[in-house]
């Protein structure tokens, strides 16, 4: 039997001895049953942390699963608009962010293509030489910027209203820095180290479709002038006017 006195936990342990009399021996073991208690207590928070930890891995990996086959329907866009509005597609549906916005730099100035929230951004054109917003630090700089906390961002300007977090990553397509993915969120600390690998990998492949619409459209354009100049030479040959021969190629190139 177990006895309790003082807060202390002992444990009785009785044995017989000659002539019908019985012995017994009384251990304190309070110190052995806190220690298996805590134990106990680290083991079940480590095994919670460790079921997390694997939940967490699960949805990373299914997340990147599903960017990868975003990308192949990225390089299938024909237009910008395509490649801007799939972006965001991922951002709200794959990556789970509520505010989102596509800002691509114009001259000076970092413009919203698109964006996703319950209301529109108050602030749609920012200027890149300025000194405020974290799209435009993240734009100069050409690193992402996690914010935790907005409040203590001196450089923070309000997009959406009543936000507290933000996850800024710029877009690099062949070395030039097109502009950059922007999620807010109405709760502090909202975006962790996951979020930003992950929209890093989103911002690779917008970055690479951008890249790669660019080039069939330089392609097409060029098989276009060849295809001209082809049908120019043909007239040129049926004609002995110098400077007609002159206008046919000027068109061609044209």
């Amino acid at each position: 039997p177990n006895e309790q006195n003082s807060d202390r936990i002992f444990h009785m342990r009785s044995f017989p001895l000659p002539d019908n009399c019985v012995g017994a021996i009384l251990e304190d073991v309070t110190e052995h049953r806190c220690l298996r208690e805590n134990l106990k207590s680290r083991f079940e928070r480590l095994e919670k942390l460790v079921q997390e930890r694997t939940m967490e891995l699960k949805q990373d990996e299914k997340r990147s699963r599903q960017l990868n086959l975003h990308a192949g329907k990225l390089n299938a866009a024909e237009t910008l608009d395509e490649i801007y509005e799939w972006t965001l597609d991922a951002m709200e549906k794959t990556l789970g962010f509520e505010n989102a916005a596509f800002m691509i730099r114009e001259k000076n100035n970092l413009v919203v293509k698109r964006y996703r929230g319950r209301t529109k951004p108050s602030l749609t054109c920012l200027p890149i030489q300025g000194t405020k917003g974290i799209t435009v630090r993240a734009t100069k700089t050409g690193r992402a910027i996690l914010v935790p906390d907005v409040s203590k961002d001196k450089n923070y300007i309000a997009g959406f209203p009543d936000i507290k977090s933000e996850l800024v990553v710029p877009v690099f397509a062949e070395g030039r820095n097109l502009g950059v993915l922007n999620v807010e969120s109405q709760k502090l600390n909202a975006f962790s180290q996951r979020d930003t690998t992950l929209l890093q990998t989103l911002a690779s492949h917008t970055a690479t479709a951008i890249s790669n619409l660019s080039k069939r459209s330089e392609i097409e354009k060029r098989t276009s002038q060849m295809a001209s100049l082809m049908r120019s030479s043909a007239e040129m040959i049926h004609t002995t006017n110098l400077h007609r021969r002159l206008q046919t190629i000027v068109e061609a190139i044209e």
